[in-house]
């Protein structure tokens, strides 16, 4: 418990596993630890803002999930290698910012959070598995996801989009998608092409 201790000196470190105790107050920075691949910190009571893991450009693991942290969530654009990106459940708010670069990435969830504005898009994010945005306060339109064409889950409801739902066609394999509890308006594209949907939502619209 209590505040976790710098590991600044640390510079060799690879993995970084803290998940799973009463750790409270600030994160430290890791910003030294330019060697970081895998980074846990989730299911702690951290709070305040996260700090940059920018110079952690070989990162491809981060979890910081169920904790408190708040304000604006950092920039990973630098993060190139980023397969699995997990912020759920924390109290983030205003923009997300935009994950273009991360061209691996394969999971994704910023869910029940309170991120507001546009979703940028993950259209370069071609690998992607699944995708959750679910209980946050994006508007606008939502952007296309066309060419992640390995889509199995998407969640984007509890949110405030608007406008024509884009098309999944493309998304074959997709097994479970929900967009209900938003504003969609218009025709509801096909999902005709996507033949293992198991699980499927547009309520409350």
């Amino acid at each position: 418990s209590g505040q976790l201790p710098s590991f600044a000196t640390c510079t060799s470190l690879v993995n970084f596993y803290c998940n799973n105790n009463q750790f409270s107050g600030q994160l430290p920075s890791f910003a030294t630890c330019t060697s970081l691949v895998y980074f846990q910190c989730s299911s702690n009571q951290f709070s305040g803002e996260l700090p940059s893991f920018a110079t952690c450009t070989n990162l491809s693991n981060f979890r910081c999930y169920i904790n408190q942290f708040s304000g604006q969530l950092p920039s990973f654009a630098t993060c190139t290698s980023l397969v699995n990106f997990y912020c759920y459940i924390n109290q983030f708010s205003g923009q997300l910012p935009s994950f273009a670069t991360c061209t691996s990435l394969s999971n994704f969830q910023c869910s029940s959070n309170q991120f507001s504005g546009v979703l940028p898009s993950f259209a370069t994010c071609t690998n992607l598995v699944t995708f959750y945005c679910n209980n946050n306060q994006f508007s606008g339109q939502l952007p296309s996801f066309a060419s992640c064409t390995s889509l199995v889950n998407f969640y984007c409801y509890i949110n405030q989009f608007s406008g024509q739902l884009p098309s999944f066609a493309a998304c074959t394999i997709l097994a479970d998608f929900r967009c209900n509890n938003n504003q969609f308006s218009g025709q509801l594209p096909s999902f005709a092409a996507c033949t293992i949907l198991a699980d499927f939502r547009c309520n409350d619209n």
